[in-house]
């Protein structure tokens, strides 16, 4: 399907499921409200489109391009974004439960109010991000650049923060509760975390 064709396609008030879309250019593109449950965006060029409250539900857009793009109020629960480019892309109230950021470039990107529950942000980079009000309860955050980012009143109860960079990142009124992190945690007093120390042997081969 061309870029025409698929535009098309959405403007129609057509679902754009279930296709292969791989490479596609919809730079710039208003897909917003589109219907692209599991479809194929691998490489996809999308910066700076519009997905605002578009169904992304276990799509697979491994290393797709969407800097600068807005998907305020989408659903991406179970979605394949394993180093993708979404630096500056906004993701504000979405529900993306269970979602792979895998090794994604999400520099300033702002995730406020997002459902992130069981997600995985291994080794992505999130520096200067925005995760204001976030439920990150379980989710994986092994080796990422949290440098500068602000987890104001997130949970992150369960998370797994082993060697990451918070340099800068702001944790204020956070929930820790059972966060695996190694060495003093950044957050104030009064907030819970597993003994790193205790844990260590266990996972010093991980």
């Amino acid at each position: 399907m061309t870029a025409e064709e698929c535009l098309a396609t959405h403007r129609r008030g057509e679902p754009l499921a279930d296709l292969d879309l791989a490479w596609i250019d919809l730079v710039g593109a208003d897909l917003a409200g589109a219907d692209l449950h599991d479809t194929t965006l691998t490489a996809a060029h999308m910066e700076e489109a519009n997905l605002d409250g578009a169904n992304l539900d276990a799509c697979f857009a491994a290393e797709v391009y969407l800097t600068g793009a807005t998907l305020n109020g989408a659903r991406a629960e179970q979605a394949f974004f394993q180093r993708a480019w979404l630096e500056g892309a906004s993701f504000r109230e979405s529900d993306l439960e269970g979602a792979d950021f895998g090794g994604a470039r999400m520099q300033n990107a702002d995730l406020s109010g997002c459902k992130l529950a069981n997600a995985s942000f291994l080794d992505a980079d999130l520096s200067q991000a925005r995760l204001v009000g976030v439920d990150l309860r379980d989710g994986n955050l092994r080796g990422a650049n949290l440098a500068g980012a602000d987890f104001t009143a997130a949970d992150l109860t369960g998370c797994d923060l082993r060697k990451v960079d918070v340099k800068g990142a702001i944790f204020d009124r956070a929930i820790t509760d059972g966060v695996l992190f190694y060495g003093n945690p950044p957050w104030g007093g009064g907030a819970s975390h597993q003994d790193w120390k205790a844990d260590l042997p266990h996972y010093q081969d991980e």
